[in-house]
């Protein structure tokens, strides 16, 4: 049987080996004398993010541990800015070079929300936030891009952007090209794009599907719009599955479904009515 500290900590892991070392060291410390190291801070702030309630609860059961004040001082050393974020490619390269070849697959998904117009000013870079991108009115939209895996579960917002009203299609594809671009510095494989229906968003991929199609013309191939092509990679555009059958419904809640199949052929086609009719027709023909 291990009888020294030391020993009893051998077979464990280093999150468990810090935390404990961590208990060890403060636990007879008033408040104000308790040390924390960097990796000491990090491992907190896990536990702070996956459940405020959580860390509060160990708090009071008498556990070692950063305030949330001190966690706060801690993201604010992160350089995060409105765009893609350099600093975050910067991290996931780390993770990218243990990642097998299938698992580097991913996609880029991107959406936008509403938020109340207002302004904030972060004391410690001496900054107003709150204005659109690259403007003077102040933002009610905001946009993120992420990444997610797709033969891994894994995803990451690496960017976000302020803008007044619906972010420009221009600007959208702008950001998926500076995206790609980072992942294949990093050897982060981009197979599909997903987002919603919005107009600014089916305009973009409209504008990445024509740009492609000249791309695939001066290379002497078959302009199809199956994929598209955005620096060294070939990219499918899908739209988000949830919204596509939201937008089923919202169309056959105003709109009438004309509906053909021949039971001889099996073949079939249907039609939506721009204007409804008394009763959903059917017709079937032999």
């Amino acid at each position: 049987m291990p009888n020294t500290t030391a020993e009893q900590t051998t077979n464990l892991k280093p999150f468990q080996n810090r935390f404990f070392a961590s208990q060890l060291r403060n636990a007879k410390r008033k408040p104000q004398g308790k040390i924390y190291s960097i990796e000491d801070k990090i491992d907190a702030l896990l536990l702070w993010k996956s459940s405020p309630t959580m860390y509060r609860n160990l708090n009071r059961l008498g556990f070692c541990l950063p305030t949330a004040t001190t966690l706060r001082k801690l993201l604010r050393k992160v350089p995060l800015r409105t765009g893609i974020s350099e600093t975050v490619f910067r991290s996931i390269e780390k993770q990218v070079g243990k990642m097998p070849h299938m698992k580097r697959q991913c996609s880029i998904l991107f959406d936008e929300m509403a938020i109340q117009p207002h302004l904030d000013y972060e004391l410690h870079n001496d900054l107003v936030v709150g204005f659109e991108e690259n403007g003077t009115k102040l933002s009610d939209q905001e946009s993120v891009f992420m990444l997610r895996g797709v033969n891994k579960s894994w995803k990451q917002p690496v960017g976000f952007v302020f803008s007044k009203s619906a972010m420009s299609a221009t600007d959208i594809v702008k950001y998926i090209k500076e995206i790609i671009h980072h992942c294949e510095s990093i050897d982060l494989h981009v197979i599909a794009i997903i987002c919603d229906q919005g107009a600014a968003n089916v305009k973009a991929i409209s504008l990445l599907t024509e740009e492609s199609r000249r791309i695939k013309i001066l290379n002497n191939e078959e302009p199809s719009t199956e994929t598209v092509i955005i620096h060294n990679s070939r990219v499918v555009s899908l739209f988000d599955p949830p919204h596509l059958l939201k937008s089923i419904r919202n169309n056959l809640l105003t709109k009438d479904l004309s509906y053909y199949y021949n039971t001889t052929k099996k073949l079939h086609h249907g039609t939506i009515l721009s204007k409804p009719t008394t009763s959903t027709e059917v017709i079937t023909s032999g």
